[in-house]
């Protein structure tokens, strides 16, 4: 799930580009949301909790290197 920080933090990085090409702020941005899912889904599995609608979708989606 993206927050609105998170959208606000992206539009401001891409806007402004203090330092950092686009390139650079998208990868950025999609290794975050990334990794934020990944460590999501580790927390329920950890617990052998199942997981909630939203993760489930994830689990399958975070192999694909295209996310």
């Amino acid at each position: 799930m993206i927050t609105v920080d998170e959208i606000q933090h992206l539009l401001a990085a891409l806007v402004l580009r203090i330092d950092h090409g686009r390139q650079h702020v998208l990868h950025w941005f999609r290794w975050r949301f990334r990794h934020k899912m990944r460590a999501q889904l580790s927390h329920y599995q950890r617990r052998g909790d199942p997981l909630p609608a939203h993760l489930r979708d994830w689990e399958r989606a975070i192999q694909d290197p295209q996310l």
